[in-house]
């Protein structure tokens, strides 16, 4: 089975956050994940759906 991937599904999400190192605060940017759904079919019929 041979099905194209979709690339166009953004799972990075870039974040100002403030930052505690060292004793110091700081802001800077962070990445973190970025969850969707995912519906899984079998025969037509809804089947699961997990978050990835």
């Amino acid at each position: 089975m041979n099905k194209d991937i979709n690339n166009d599904i953004d799972v990075m999400t870039d974040q100002n956050i403030v930052r505690y190192e060292d004793g110091k605060l700081f802001e800077t940017t962070d990445s973190y994940v970025t969850e969707f759904p995912l519906t899984i079919m079998v025969n037509g019929e809804e089947f699961a759906t997990v978050i990835c």
